[in-house]
Order: C-alpha cells, then sequence, then structure tokens
C-alpha cells in the first residue's frame, strides 16, 4: 500500500470535495432503493486491498447499481478511508459513510496522518469523522446504524 499512497495535497482535495458533495446531509439520511438494488453494509476496519476486493466482487460504485454503506470508516488505513471519501463524493447516493463513536478510529488516522507529516490534515479529518451521519434509513423502514449511535427504545 505505500507505493498507493495518497498525497497530502490530494488528500485535502478529497475532504474538500467530500464536504462540498455531502454538505446537505443531516445526522440521519433516508434513502429510497428499489428491491433489485442491492444494499452492501460493511463494518470491516478497509483498506485499499479489502475496498479493491469489495468493488470487483460486487460492482464500482456508480457502475453496479449497489449501495455502499461503510460503518466504520475512521477505522479504515488513511489511503482507504480517503478513497471511501473519493468514492462518496463523486457517487453521494451510492456511497454512505457513518460516523462511529470509537476514539481510537479517529486517532488512528490522526496518527498516520503525522507519520506523514501532514498535520494539517488530521484536522481536517477529525472534523470530517465527527460530521458524518450517524445512521441510513433505507426505504423508511430499515435502519443502519452503529450500535452506540442508536438510542434504544422499546415498541409495542
Amino acid at each position: 500500500e505505500a507505493s498507493h499512497q495518497v498525497s497530502p495535497r490530494t488528500g485535502h482535495e478529497i475532504l474538500y470535495v467530500y464536504h462540498h458533495a455531502t454538505v446537505h446531509r443531516r445526522p440521519l439520511v433516508s434513502v429510497s432503493l428499489p428491491p433489485s438494488r442491492p444494499l452492501i453494509g460493511r463494518t470491516l476496519p478497509e483498506s485499499l486491498e479489502t475496498l479493491r476486493e469489495l468493488f470487483e466482487t460486487t460492482g464500482w460504485p456508480g457502475q453496479s447499481g449497489a449501495v455502499y454503506v461503510f460503518m466504520r470508516p475512521g477505522a479504515a488505513k488513511l489511503d482507504a478511508f480517503l478513497a471511501m471519501l473519493a468514492a462518496a463524493a463523486a457517487y453521494p447516493e451510492d456511497v454512505f459513510l457513518l460516523r462511529s463513536e470509537d476514539p481510537g478510529d479517529a486517532a488512528n488516522l490522526a496518527l498516520e496522518c503525522r507519520e506523514r507529516k501532514c498535520r494539517s490534515m488530521s484536522f481536517f479529518l477529525s472534523s470530517t469523522l465527527k460530521h458524518l451521519p450517524a445512521a441510513v434509513l433505507v426505504n423508511r423502514r430499515f435502519l443502519v446504524a452503529n450500535s452506540s449511535d442508536v438510542i434504544k427504545t422499546k415498541c409495542g
């Protein structure tokens, strides 16, 4: 993965584009999907390799018709996180990144930024992670969220 490292300038550009493509989003994003359109949720800490395997298997965002929900994007390696942001900016109706309350996720990304001597990107990443949506509501019936972000209620 070292040969595929994103430059600090490109990283800032991806963060900027993602922010402007998704600035309208609220803490809860609602989407309507026809039954023929697959919904793929991921909880793994992603790397460029796992993303490549996922997209080669299920289809690339914007081409496959699938909707991807990444529930722990902050747990990804820095380049994978930036790749997910780029995909979400390019295809905001196909790729959703959800906020995680795990403080270790942001700390690991910040550490990677510092190791690359790009402290300013670590601040921008931290802000971006804090403002990701907490959940996606699919067809007004199915809630996709990280469990620590959902208020537990009793139905009945």
